[in-house]
């Protein structure tokens, strides 16, 4: 759920590894965090896609998903 307030990150996973920024319930356009390099070499998308969603085993897929959160959750606005 979106708030208006602060700085917000909405992901998408599967479907071309959407993401979208807001700040103060504005959207931030140009963010492209699907190429970006995530673990092994290989992009958001490459390890969260469709493609991996449907090639991996549900309990890795989510593993994957897990890992990426919680690398993207230690990202803290600077002040």
């Amino acid at each position: 759920m979106i708030s208006g307030k602060g700085v917000e990150m909405v992901l998408t996973p599967r479907h071309r590894m959407g993401c979208a920024l807001l700040h103060e319930g504005v959207y931030v356009p140009n963010l492209e965090l699907a190429h970006h390099p995530l673990r092994r070499g290989k992009t958001y998308e490459e390890l969260l896609g469709n493609k991996a969603f449907e090639k991996a085993a549900r309990k890795k897929w989510n593993r994957e998903v897990r890992r990426a959160l919680e690398q993207i959750s230690d990202l803290e606005p600077r002040r």
